[in-house]
């Protein structure tokens, strides 16, 4: 998203919760982000205009941690997002400010246990970062793009 020439800061959430994470869709139409609100850390979602955020959406059915969006085949997007290491994805409608969300479905991708930093690209590509094999404390990290492994290898 370009910044609006002339246009002051705002903040968007607030309150005594954490919000993290957040995410603009590719068109900057909508916002996903993780926020413990409920007393779990979830993924959410709003559209996001002129008048700020609309009406938050729960994406995830449960734990979410790390998320990311993409864009399928047929030019709509998808929402990806990791619970206990496992990658799972909803497609994700926007029209006229009202939000239509797929089923969620697990890509069979998962995180190694060795991952402290991981983040999903626009293609769905996931970018992991993990502690060098040999050393004791962290002194240098390996970033390694599209490493996942599948649950039935």
């Amino acid at each position: 998203m370009e910044p609006t020439e002339g246009a002051e800061p705002r903040e968007l959430l607030g309150g005594a919760v954490v919000h993290q994470n957040a995410r603009w869709s590719p068109d900057g139409r909508m916002l996903a982000w993780t926020t413990n609100e409920s007393g779990l850390t979830e993924a959410v979602l709003a559209t996001y205009g002129p008048d700020g955020l609309g009406r938050t959406i729960p994406v995830s059915d449960g734990l979410a941690q790390r998320l990311g969006w993409s864009v399928a085949a047929d030019g709509g997007f998808q929402l990806h997002y990791f619970a206990n290491n496992v990658e799972f994805v909803r497609e994700v409608r926007e029209r006229d400010g009202a939000i239509t969300l797929g089923p969620i479905v697990s890509t069979g991708r998962s995180l190694g246990s060795d991952a402290f930093h991981s983040d999903i690209d626009q293609q769905g590509g996931i970018v992991y970062i993990r502690k060098g094999l040999n050393e004791q404390p962290v002194t240098r990290v390996e970033l390694i793009s599209g490493f996942f492994g599948n649950d039935e290898e």
